[in-house]
């Protein structure tokens, strides 16, 4: 059997046993609970959401120390987006600021209030030391990451 037969099987295998323990345990609750219809169970596939929240929580951290320590603002996206490039230790310092905004996103990705958190950061942020043009890419940068993680630049006033 070949190694893609037995990793396929190996997945099946742990979700099978996912669902099996999702399904007992709700089985349980039930026979604990009763057949209160207010009793706010979840469901299996709520049950299972919630399971992976973890395991999504450090993908998107991973995904986003990725991006730690890497030129999110080169000269050729400069010129694509009709303009000259920023001098090197202005670009290097937007660098620093995007690897700043990952670090605070790393650390508060979990949190209930990420989109109060961010909105806080944004309002701390000292925006003088960049004129309007690099002000525009980082925020292009900071919503592309945001819309990585899941979320809603939309919900935050700048």
């Amino acid at each position: 059997m070949s190694n893609d037969y037995i990793i396929t099987y190996s997945i099946i295998a742990v979700v099978s046993s996912i669902f099996y323990w999702l399904n007992r345990n709700l089985k349980e609750d039930k026979e604990v609970e009763g057949d209160d219809q207010n009793n706010n169970k979840k469901p299996i596939e709520a049950a299972f959401v919630d399971l992976l929240a973890p395991m999504q929580m450090n993908e998107k951290t991973e995904n986003l120390s990725k991006r730690i320590g890497n030129n999110n603002y080169p000269k050729e996206a400069w010129l694509a987006r009709g303009l000259n490039p920023s001098d090197d230790d202005v670009i290097e310092e937007m660098n620093n600021d995007a690897d700043r905004f990952i670090n605070f996103l790393i650390t508060n990705i979990g949190s209930e209030n990420i989109t109060n958190h961010i909105q806080i950061y944004f309002e701390d942020w000292e925006r003088e030391s960049f004129d309007t043009e690099e002000r525009e890419f980082i925020f292009d940068f900071y919503f592309e990451v945001l819309d990585e993680c899941g979320i809603k630049p939309d919900d935050i006033v700048l």
